[in-house]
């Protein structure tokens, strides 16, 4: 944890130094697997298929210990502005960090509804209004929760959008469940740790300015569904909106639904082992209302799917809302969810993006 009396400048270089650290881990994570699957052509029997297996958990787990660095580093960078931005000789309060998060979460899981702190903002974060709207609209005939009700704001949070997106296009009744009002100016969002219900109690107070919700937002009649989604899982995060950024769509699915979710790299997987869901798989998976995401690449290089201003966006999570019937794949950017932001072939979606995660009842 930083305290007061930084090196601002040393902080900044050991910041970028981690970023770097994260980047790399996640290249050599890629590299190593590409040289096991040359492996392939040289060792075959049980032995090579352990070793497969194992090499497989690995490679998951260095990705997700780079994208840990990856957040150090930014909340490290964020620390140093704000000591740099403070009045001289005042001190700066810790705010949450990963480290603190696993400690705040134990002796969570099943029971009675948790009346925990209000998120802690960041200090360029407006102060909370309370929001009115509704807390679910739709059409007669139609579902209330819409993956259009949920819109990003300037949180770095769009593995839990896309989560909320996602769920609500594929099972809209659980989401519509597990938000309820209270009838007393609060209301119970259940959300699930290892697959067990831990229920919130929230205000419909956010960060905003003259009614206008600076993080997650509906961009038709308000509706409060996701801004109470959002503030429930900053609460179930650690309790700052800072825990909210740069996280993984497997915690989101996982927190939203209860189910277990799995991510794949989207190579062919050593031995053929552990490989992504074929295109028929990613197709039964959402027609049994599950959710499937995808990861891009950090860094663009020369993909041409990368190029241009409808692109795809690096270090972002995508969701996959529909498989057509000659395998291509829709996918939905968090960011405009009313229209579909790119079709790809089976192939080209492996190309361009590192990871998968699916899900389902």
């Amino acid at each position: 944890m930083i305290s007061e009396g930084m090196d601002v400048a040393r902080g900044r270089q050991i910041s970028v130094l981690l970023h770097g650290q994260g980047q790399r881990l996640s290249a050599l994570s890629s590299e190593g697997s590409g040289l096991l699957r040359a492996l392939e052509q040289v060792w075959e029997g049980p032995d090579s298929e352990i070793f497969a297996r194992d090499w497989s958990v690995a490679e998951r787990q260095a990705h997700v210990c780079s994208d840990r660095l990856t957040t150090f580093a930014d909340l490290l960078r964020r620390q140093a502005d704000e000591q740099e931005g403070a009045s001289e000789g005042e001190g700066l309060i810790p705010r949450s960090s990963p480290v603190d998060r696993a400690g705040a979460q134990d002796g969570e899981g099943g029971g009675g509804p948790k009346q925990k702190p209000d998120p802690k903002g960041m200090d360029d974060t407006p102060p909370e209004e309370r929001i009115d709207g509704p807390l679910f609209t739709g059409e007669e005939g139609e579902p209330q929760i819409q993956p259009t009700d949920v819109q990003q704001g300037s949180l770095a949070d769009c593995w839990f959008i896309t989560s909320m997106q996602t769920v609500a296009a594929s099972n809209p009744d659980l989401i519509e469940k597990n938000v309820t009002d209270n009838g007393d100016g609060t209301y119970t969002v259940t959300l699930y740790e290892d697959g067990e219900p831990v229920e919130y109690v929230v205000t419909p107070d956010f960060p905003a300015t003259n009614g206008d919700p600076e993080f997650a937002d509906n961009p038709g009649e308000r509706e409060l569904w996701p801004l109470l989604y959002e503030k429930a899982m900053a609460q179930h995060m650690g309790g700052s909106w800072e825990d909210m950024e740069y996280d993984t769509a497997e915690r989101g699915i996982e927190a939203i639904t209860g189910q277990e979710a799995d991510t794949e790299g989207t190579g062919s997987g050593f031995l053929g082992l552990n490989p992504p869901p074929s295109s028929d798989e990613i197709r039964d998976i959402l027609d049994n209302d599950g959710q499937v995401a995808l990861s891009s690449h950090d860094d663009a290089g020369d993909r041409p799917a990368y190029q241009g201003e409808d692109g795809i966006v690096t270090d972002h999570i995508y969701w996959v809302s529909e498989v057509k019937d000659d395998g291509t794949l829709v996918l939905v950017n968090p960011h405009d969810p009313s229209e579909p932001a790119h079709e790809m072939s089976y192939d080209e979606y492996r190309e361009n993006f590192t990871h998968i995660t699916t899900s389902q009842p």
